[in-house]
């Protein structure tokens, strides 16, 4: 291997994955694939986030209400809360109700715990210019998905990043799609064990200059990560267009 090689880090690896992936209910906790290093193959597993699941639905059971103006951040956090708690956490999940767009102010995920978006539905953040999903202390099993968008709202830039994930064991973010952000879209960091797949990120607002390429290769320091390209991203025609992958990583 040459020196510069030597010298990357973190080391990237084409993948191409050994199967389906199993329903996220009663799933198994890994997911095979082929790494390639030099002239060697080794059949790896990353785990996938092992959650409980129980439904805490934020609408049913927290008051939140989807009509694109009431501020539904107690609520929502209400809901992670009492999934953390729960032996074995569980599935809070925003349901496509009335206009499908929930407002709501920055978030604290929380060990055992999949953010689940449905399809149809809108995550948007009241404060554009502020962080809207983050995390805090050492963490283990956190999933976002559902199908829905996490939206930024964002109409001029900061420094501040959409989706801010930090020292976990065990993240997936599948099936989502994530856009207008002020900064950078989804920020992995000092996590293990990440699986990012099938997202879309996308940022139409000429005002909104964001940093998507440079944001998964400096997610995981000292990280494998295994890029195929299933992910999409748009841009305005008048920017060139951003860079998403799909990605698991595991810390080497």
């Amino acid at each position: 291997m040459s020196n510069a090689i030597d010298a990357l880090k973190p080391v990237f690896f084409l993948a191409a994955h050994a199967g389906a992936k199993p329903s996220r209910k009663g799933r198994v906790a890994a997911r095979p694939f082929w790494e390639t290093l030099e002239p060697r193959c080794l059949l790896s597993a990353i785990p996938l986030p092992v959650i409980s699941s129980t439904v805490f639905n934020v609408v049913t059971g927290y008051g939140a209400v989807g009509d694109g103006t009431t501020d539904n951040t107690t609520a929502i956090q209400n809901a992670i809360n009492a999934a953390t708690a729960n032996s074995g956490g569980g599935i809070v999940e925003i349901p496509n109700s009335g206009t499908g767009v929930f407002m709501s102010g920055k978030l604290t995920l929380k060990s055992n715990v999949d953010l689940q978006i449905d399809t149809g539905v809108t995550l948007r953040n009241t404060s554009p210019s502020s962080t809207l999903i983050t995390t805090s202390g050492t963490l283990q099993n956190i999933e976002i998905s559902g199908g829905g968008t996490l939206d930024g709202n964002a109409t001029s830039t900061s420094s501040n990043n959409l989706v801010s994930l930090q020292h976990i064991t065990n993240l997936e973010v599948t099936n989502v799609t994530i856009e207008n952000a002020s900064h950078e879209h989804l920020v992995p960091e000092k996590d293990t064990n990440v699986t990012i797949n099938n997202i879309t990120i996308q940022d139409p607002l000429d005002t909104c200059r964001t940093r998507t390429e440079s944001t998964f290769p400096a997610a995981t320091p000292s990280s494998r990560i295994a890029t195929s390209p299933t992910a999409t991203t748009t841009s305005s025609p008048s920017r060139s267009p951003l860079t998403a992958v799909t990605l698991r990583s595991r810390i080497a």
